[in-house]
Formats: C-alpha cells, structure tokens, sequence
C-alpha cells in the first residue's frame, strides 16, 4: 500500500492519555473520541517496510507494516 493509503489506518501501537473524567488515567488506543492521532505513520515508523519492486505494478511509495512479516 502507498503511505497515504497506511497512514489512514488504525495502528495498534499508538498510546494515547485517556482520562475519562475519574482520578484513574490510561494509556489506550482506541475508545470514545479517538479518532485523530491514533493512525500509522506510515515511513515514519521504524517498523515500516519498503516493497521490493519486483514487477507487480507497486506505486513508488508503496510498503508495509513490519509487524506483519
């Protein structure tokens, strides 16, 4: 996928302070009113992978998660 399409998904790593009104405060990746901010970072991220050209018609920008293998 290019960077752009990556960087419009979820990305299960990203931590974000949640303090939902209690005295008790968390690190969470997803729940009410999350939605900027918890994205890929596409080659920004030290697990992102360039694609190997090989042919097979991949755009210039093209990669993908390392955590995927």
């Amino acid at each position: 996928m290019t960077e752009d399409e990556a960087r419009q998904k979820w990305c299960p790593h990203v931590r974000v302070m949640s303090d939902e009104g209690s005295m008790i405060i968390a690190t969470v990746n997803r729940g009410s009113g999350l939605q900027a901010g918890i994205n890929c970072i596409a080659s920004d991220c030290m697990m992102w992978r360039v694609a190997v050209k090989a042919g097979d018609g991949l755009k210039e920008d093209s990669g993908y998660c390392g955590l995927g293998g």
